[in-house]
């Protein structure tokens, strides 16, 4: 029989097991996707793609999960790693899985990454995907696509943009500037499209930076504007009007005001928020600095083995916690150790020469009947201080391999350790002394064991 008394005082998560990518497993991953442990989400990421590679039965279930809102965090246009990529990969797959049935719309699937790459900065690939769109105009739909769902903004957008502009929402090149073989590319896309003959009035939104492009470009630019500007003229679409341009012109310089206007507006609001930043921050330094008095929280135990562990509430808030059989268990306290310091102390007895032992054990793991702290699978998920049972050096044990140096410690002895969140350590003291061995760079929610 061996009985244990504990008292806890008040003062991040591990991976995953490696369940095979089915449908099955998509609640736990979007549960990994909107967790706030960054380590989780390429994880998480990569197995999406591979269930949603696998085929379209899985979109119920993707769509059940709200996966899609849960990637929205990785979607911002100033992303660029790993994560915007794997995101932006599943949104498109998912996209072509739902069959669109307007043909227009849907060709724009075959469209977007191809105008991306044309955008490169990287001139091979640029000019690879620019030969690749232009050989697929000759479709009625992808003609239609180009001409009506975006691309010729995205055009005007490329064309008119300036370097200061381009600086802060591309990193298409050091100095901030669209290389030049992304304009003659796009070039050569709108050209093959004035040359359809049919269906070209949207490209009217094109001739104001055309006609600049044909007096003020320069090189193969301003050639192959000046090529466009005529075989649109011939398809009898007539260039802007004097009283066009300055109308345009006026609107332009108004759209310049109106910009400028928001800029100084947001770099205000920048300001006020930063203030009201400070302010939160220095009031939650505050916060911090002011003392803080010990909490005693209620001691309960996740218990494997009701056959073997049984409990005892004692009159001073204390918890005996007994065994009835002679085999090895391990069992944790169902408090959760997050967001400040905690300790916990233990007095063993009759515990056979020390065979005890204090420490914690993974939030996420799941501790079952008959399991002994320093075995497979069981040591992979938990750190602890041992009696002197299993030698005379005071043994710490972490992830089943052990550390000498503590004192030992057997019957009739208080044994604390104490678990710091903020520092990751978990520290341990026999008798009122700390111990020279301790465990640093814990980064997730544990249990005391």
């Amino acid at each position: 029989m061996q009985e244990k008394t504990q008292r806890i005082t008040n003062t991040e998560s591990y991976a995953r097991g490696s369940e095979s990518d089915s449908v099955d497993i998509l609640p736990l991953l979007a549960l990994d996707l909107k967790s706030s442990n960054k380590n989780l989400h390429i994880p998480a990421l990569n197995r999406v793609l591979n269930i949603i590679l696998k085929g379209p039965e899985c979109l119920d279930e993707f769509y059940n999960q709200e996966i899609p809102s849960a990637l929205q965090r990785f979607l911002g246009p100033k992303e660029q790693g790993e994560k915007y990529v794997l995101s932006t990969t599943i949104l498109h797959i998912v996209g072509v899985y739902d069959k669109v049935s307007d043909d227009v719309v849907r060709a724009n699937a075959t469209i977007e990454p191809l105008i991306q790459i044309i955008h490169s900065p990287n001139e091979g690939r640029s000019k690879s995907a620019c030969a690749t769109l232009l050989s697929l105009i000759d479709d009625d739909i992808i003609q239609a696509s180009l001409l009506s769902t975006g691309f010729l903004g995205i055009v005007h957008h490329t064309l008119t943009s300036k370097p200061e502009e381009q600086k802060k929402s591309s990193s298409s090149s050091e100095d901030g500037t669209v290389p030049n073989h992304v304009k003659l590319g796009l070039l050569e896309i709108v050209l093959k499209l004035a040359e359809g003959g049919e269906g070209l009035e949207p490209l009217a939104v094109l001739i104001p930076i055309l006609e600049e492009l044909k007096s003020k470009g320069q090189g193969k630019i301003k050639s192959k504007a000046k090529t466009i500007m005529n075989q649109l003229n011939g398809e009898g679409m007539a260039t802007s009007s004097k009283s066009e341009k300055e109308k345009i012109e006026r609107i332009r310089e108004l759209e310049e005001t109106v910009h400028r206007q928001e800029e100084e507006l947001r770099k205000e609001k920048d300001e006020l928020r930063k203030e009201k930043e400070e302010i939160v921050k220095l009031k939650e330094e505050n916060e911090k600095l002011k003392p803080k008095l010990p909490q005693d929280l209620t001691i309960a135990i996740i218990n494997p083995d009701i056959g073997d562990y049984f409990t005892t509430p004692e009159a001073n808030g204390q918890l005996k916690i007994s065994k009835r059989q002679d085999k090895w268990n391990t069992f944790s306290l169902s408090q959760i150790l997050e967001n400040g310091v905690y300790a916990i102390e233990a007095e063993f007895f009759n515990s056979h020469n020390g065979y005890g032992a204090v420490g914690v054990v993974r939030d996420t793991y799941i501790i079952p009947t008959d399991a002994y702290f320093t075995q497979n699978p069981h040591n992979q998920h938990m750190a602890a201080y041992s009696g002197q049972a299993w030698g005379t050096g005071g043994l710490v044990y972490y992830k089943g391999a052990p550390t000498v140096g503590n004192t030992s410690f057997a019957d009739n002895q208080i044994v604390k350790a104490e678990y710091d969140s903020e520092k990751g350590t978990l520290i341990f003291f026999l008798a009122g002394t700390q111990q020279p061995v301790y465990i640093s760079g814990i980064k997730e929610k544990v249990r005391f064991i």
